[in-house]
């Protein structure tokens, strides 16, 4: 097996992301449209911590769970950061 194969997951992940680095880096992108384009990278990465304390709660990882949830409200923080950057700027836009 190579080493260095992504997982399918991880292989849709990479191409996930390719799609935002376009969007960030196109010269065509408005102010308001590179904030809610991270918005939905943070909104993959809460969802993605909330299913991994949900799998470790129910295998019984309790340990792990906590962890998790720690990871957690710093996404959660990440996610609030990036809202406050969108409102901003669309309202900046606005007026």
């Amino acid at each position: 097996a190579d080493p260095t194969a992504m997982t399918p997951c991880a292989d849709v992940s990479g191409v996930a992301a390719m799609g935002h680095l376009q969007v960030l880096t196109d010269p065509r992108t408005s102010i308001a449209q590179a904030p809610n384009s991270l918005l939905m990278i943070e909104m993959g990465d809460t969802a993605g911590w909330e299913l991994l304390i949900e799998l470790a709660s129910e295998s019984g990882h309790t340990d792990m769970a906590q962890a998790f949830a720690v990871a957690l409200e710093t996404e959660n923080l990440h996610m609030e950061t990036v809202r406050g950057w969108l409102r901003q700027a669309v309202l900046d836009e606005a007026t």
